[in-house]
């Protein structure tokens, strides 16, 4: 018999430089999960200051600036190992320059205040950790800038869309959503 468990706060899960390296190895093994991804984030034709919400290992953040040159991307990630791991992988692509990591909580939200306003704000397979979903979708939402994308990808468990503020439209998909700031 089968069974799921859903857990929304893993820091346990990353609390040691072994086992972040572990899942870095195993994302980058997830290329048709990812395929999808890019193809949407592709077709939105990004440029200018993004903001990657819960970054792991540096995998997607490194892949978009490797295909978007002209953005620039902050990366806030809760696990400082998962930070080490991110900055080898971005250290790796020659991409240090143009990727800046922060170790922080989507939760907090002096931070996000404090990292200013993005033209796009993204979230890959990060909301089913989020606890507080509420303070994190706000907390996001606040770093968009006026005409900036708020886009949220995660697994099929779509019960999160009913907390995104209702000023934005949606391109509403079964996995992802596509939120432009008005």
């Amino acid at each position: 018999m089968c069974g799921s468990v859903i857990e929304y706060n893993q820091k346990s899960s990353f609390s040691r430089l072994d086992n972040a390296r572990k899942y870095a190895e195993s994302a980058k093994n997830s290329t048709m999960r990812d395929r999808a991804f890019f193809k949407n984030i592709q077709s939105l034709d990004i440029q200018g200051r993004c903001l990657e919400v819960g970054a792991g290992p540096g995998i997607l953040m490194s892949e978009i600036a490797r295909r978007s040159p002209e953005v620039d991307i902050t990366a806030v990630e809760v696990s400082q190992f998962m930070v080490t791991v991110g900055r080898d992988c971005v250290s790796a692509n020659n991409l240090e320059d143009r990727i800046t990591f922060v170790v922080g909580d989507v939760q907090d939200k002096p931070l996000f205040r404090s990292l200013g306003e993005f033209d796009f704000v993204y979230s890959a397979y990060a909301l089913h950790h989020w606890p507080d979903l509420t303070r994190a979708i706000v907390n996001v939402t606040n770093a968009v800038a006026k005409g900036g994308i708020l886009y949220l990808y995660d697994l099929r468990r779509v019960w999160w869309r009913y907390r995104i503020p209702s000023k934005m439209d949606f391109s509403a998909q079964s996995e992802h959503h596509i939120c432009p700031m008005k």
